[in-house]
C-alpha cells in the first residue's frame, strides 16, 4: 500500500529537478511548515543552498531579492553584474541548467512559498510582493512548479 506524502514535501529542491528526480540535497521547509504539513525541519531560506557556494549566483540571487517587489528584467540583471545579455544567459544556463528568467522565477516562487507558510497574507498580496504582476499567472506557475494547489 502506497503511503501518502505531505503536501509540500520536497517542494524546495534544486531548480529543474522534478518530484521523482534524484536530487542529492533537497532542501525542505522550516518548522512552521513542518507543523502545518508534516514536513521534516530544515532551512527554508530560499532553498538555494547549493547555489550559494558560487559567488556569481549568490550575487545574482541577492540582486533579485533586493529588486523583488519591483521586478528586474534579465537585461538589467545582466548589466548589474557587468555581463552582456548573451553571456549572462550562457553563464546562468551553465551553472543552474535553467534560463535566467526561469532562475529568477524560481527565486521568486521560493520566496512566495516562504511567505505563504510564515505569514497570513493573501495569495494576491504575496504574488505582488515577490514581483508578479498577475496573481492568476502566479498561481499557474506556482502549481506548475510545486505540483500543489495554493488553495489547499
Amino acid at each position: 500500500m502506497k503511503t501518502q506524502s505531505p503536501p509540500f514535501e520536497n517542494v524546495l529542491r534544486e531548480p529543474g529537478a522534478r518530484k521523482n528526480s534524484s536530487a542529492e540535497n533537497p532542501v525542505l521547509v522550516s518548522a512552521s511548515v513542518q507543523n502545518l504539513y508534516g514536513v521534516p525541519e530544515h532551512s527554508l531560506r530560499l532553498a538555494l543552498q547549493k547555489f550559494t557556494n558560487e559567488p556569481f549566483l549568490k550575487t545574482v540571487r541577492e540582486m533579485v531579492e533586493q529588486q523583488m517587489p519591483d521586478g528586474i528584467s534579465v537585461e538589467d540583471l545582466a548589466k548589474s553584474v557587468y555581463y552582456s545579455r548573451i553571456h549572462f544567459f550562457r553563464k546562468i544556463k551553465k551553472l543552474t541548467g535553467q534560463s535566467p528568467s526561469c532562475f529568477v522565477r524560481y527565486i521568486r516562487l521560493n520566496k512566495a512559498l516562504e511567505l505563504l507558510c510564515t505569514t497570513e497574507f493573501s495569495i494576491s498580496e504575496i504574488a505582488y510582493s515577490v514581483g508578479f504582476t498577475d496573481p492568476k499567472y502566479f498561481t499557474r506557475v506556482f502549481v506548475w512548479e510545486f505540483k500543489k494547489n495554493l488553495l489547499n
